[in-house]
């Protein structure tokens, strides 16, 4: 069973699956269990990476993170405002939570990357879509350069963001030494 809310149009705005009781489930606090990747422990969230660190008298998950912020921040992909901006935005905007993602890849490089809470934003007027290239197309195409002796460039994306401005996030922590609400 869903929720289905309309707009004034008669529009489908956004769905939702209704609980099949109303009696509100609390969650049991269970302990994190420990994920390990590459034989190295992926934590779960800020506070999780912190104790990682400090058991292993290292900084690697904080510095992960730092970079991660940094880009972010060199993207200039935060406004900061002062406390109770929000509350002057119009209707356009959706407020959404920050978290970590931690991840360690294969050259035991450790990755963080701070995400928006998708599941808090209603991305029915937004057009998403993600493409992958099938490999015989590239192959296809280097074929194709090397018969017509043409240069081949290669590249990579280290930060897909949004490009409209419409979230919020009131946040209490420091970013980068920066005060505010981002």
């Amino acid at each position: 069973m869903h929720h289905i809310h309309l707009d004034e149009h008669d529009e489908v705005r956004m769905t939702r699956r209704a609980r099949k009781n109303n009696k509100s489930k609390k969650r049991k606090q269970r302990p994190i269990e420990s994920v390990y990747k590459y034989g190295v422990e992926v934590p779960k969230n800020m506070a999780h990476a912190r104790r990682i660190d400090a058991a292993n008298n290292n900084t690697h998950w904080q510095d992960a993170a730092k970079r991660e912020v940094k880009a972010l921040m060199d993207l200039d992909c935060y406004e900061f405002h002062d406390n109770g901006h929000h509350k002057k935005l119009d209707g356009s905007w959706q407020r959404t939570t920050l978290h970590m993602i931690f991840d360690v890849k294969q050259d035991l490089t450790m990755k963080a990357r701070l995400v928006a809470g998708g599941h808090l934003v209603d991305t029915m007027d937004i057009q998403v879509f993600s493409s992958t290239v099938k490999s015989i197309s590239i192959q296809l195409l280097h074929i194709i350069s090397h018969k017509d002796q043409l240069g081949q460039l290669c590249g990579d994306i280290g930060h897909a963001t949004l490009t409209k401005k419409f979230m919020y996030h009131v946040q209490d922590w420091n970013l980068e030494k920066k005060k505010g609400n981002v």
